[in-house]
């Protein structure tokens, strides 16, 4: 982007000498005669550096340079004039953030320097500005992102929470139900047992957890348990084994029904019924 610059001095021949100075160094150049004018060029243009008098006729040079700082912040301040004033300069430093303070006649190649070393200071001030904020872009995104993160977090908690209450009921119902229930994976292998079908298989058969069906249950139950889980493998076919047979112990009668899994639970195997009746 070409380097801008706004001239404002009320004499039109060091407008002119300025212009013929600056002609090779590729700059885009702005006058103005008047305060106002000049000002009216800063309110339309983006501006890198203004070189102003401090006198001038329609407003005094001072406040122009305040007014100046005040609609581009950014830009660089010279002041070329041919009046040395001490109190001036220091008002305008204070007042108009003046980046240098250059005597009438200057000279071109001391002043070339100063308005490259002044453009200079812009463009690593700009870039300063632009860094900071995409720094402050990116903090904002990293918080949002964070604050999302902690929302999912707790989502996710609430969530994870519910199912553990979930999970320790229908292990208390499971338990405390009153029939028996078993869970015999498609390996034969018992991998869930609740307290009441311990209790009516007790003493004569220990059902416990990691123990197979044909080594655990007479042949006629475990024949059920195989029936429903090869039926288990065949969606059109599914449903349930039921056999009714005598207790080990030979004093009641045991109501077993064997239910092949369904394909929603993404598991094979069987889950077992028992019932007692008395004889």
């Amino acid at each position: 982007m070409t380097d801008r610059i706004l001239i404002v001095d009320n004499e039109r021949n060091v407008i002119q000498a300025l212009r013929r100075l600056f002609r090779k160094e590729g700059y885009s150049i702005l006058t103005a005669q008047h305060g106002e004018e000049g000002l009216g060029h800063l309110e339309e243009e983006e501006v890198a550096l203004v070189i102003s008098d401090t006198l001038m006729e329609d407003m005094d040079g001072i406040v122009f340079l305040e007014r100046a700082r005040a609609i581009r912040p950014e830009a660089i301040r010279i002041i070329l004039s041919g009046y040395p004033d001490a109190d001036a300069i220091t008002e305008a430093v204070n007042k108009g953030s003046i980046y240098r303070f250059i005597l009438k006649p200057w000279n071109d190649e001391e002043l070339k320097l100063s308005v490259r070393r002044a453009l200079e200071q812009y463009k690593l001030s700009q870039e300063n500005k632009a860094l900071s904020e995409r720094v402050m872009a990116q903090n904002q995104e990293l918080m949002e992102l964070n604050l999302g993160l902690e929302h999912r977090i707790q989502e996710r908690t609430q969530d994870l929470m519910i199912r553990n209450r979930m999970l320790l009921l229908s292990q208390d119902i499971l338990e405390n139900l009153p029939i028996g229930i078993l869970g015999i994976d498609e390996d034969g292998l018992i991998v869930l047992v609740n307290r009441q079908a311990q209790k009516w298989f007790a003493p004569e058969i220990n059902v416990t957890l990691g123990r197979h069906v044909n080594i655990l249950f007479p042949a006629k139950i475990a024949e059920a348990a195989k029936r429903a889980s090869k039926q288990g493998k065949d969606q059109e076919r599914k449903k349930s084994e039921d056999i009714t047979c005598l207790h080990p112990c030979g004093d009641r009668m045991l109501s077993i029904r064997c239910f092949p899994l369904s394909a929603s639970t993404h598991a094979e195997g069987i889950v077992m019924t028992v019932e007692m009746n008395e004889l």
